[in-house]
């Protein structure tokens, strides 16, 4: 049952593996010093929704005795259009930052809040490439590409592969 799957078995391992992986980068941003308000700021990490996906997949496959490798296809387009989305909460907190342009395709961070200049706080008002508008574009058209190369796919799991292989390239 999908309502299954997503309530007991997705969202709370996603959210888990989001939040966790965040808090484990912000320790070692930290020098391995623990504190508590590390729960409360904010952030998500990408590499950690994709482990709690796994993690879910694994538990539902085996619990259901359905082919892991045909759910995994269906993560994969799952990944693909969640950061197409997700790409905008970065451009908005103001993470995975570019590099500065003369472009009039750009983007300024102001807010002092923003991820960027509480960082780099000389980088106010700067002109830098929006790279997580390009990073959403390349999710987007690698998820229409990967439903219209679905009915083509010859066995479980081509998918998956083929879409973790074009995700691996759009990373510098």
């Amino acid at each position: 049952d999908l309502f299954e799957l997503m309530v007991f078995y997705f969202t709370p391992l996603v959210m888990i593996g989001l939040r966790s992986f965040n808090m484990f980068e912000q320790i070692m941003n930290k020098k391995n010093q623990w504190s508590w308000h590390f729960l409360l700021n904010p952030g998500f990490n990408i590499q950690g929704a994709m482990v709690g996906c796994l993690l879910s997949l694994i538990l539902y496959a085996i619990y259901h005795n359905v082919n892991f490798f045909s759910l995994l296809d269906g993560m994969a387009l799952g990944l693909l259009i969640g950061e197409a989305i997700g790409r905008f909460g970065c451009l908005c907190y103001g993470c995975c930052w570019g590099l500065t342009t003369n472009s009039i395709i750009a983007i300024n961070y102001i807010n002092p809040n923003a991820k960027l200049l509480r960082l780099h706080p000389k980088l106010r008002g700067v002109s830098l490439h929006p790279v997580q508008l390009y990073f959403s574009a390349y999710s987007l058209i690698t998820f229409v590409l990967g439903c219209c190369l679905f009915p083509y796919m010859k066995f479980p799991g081509q998918l998956a592969a083929i879409t973790l292989f074009l995700h691996g390239i759009q990373r510098p």
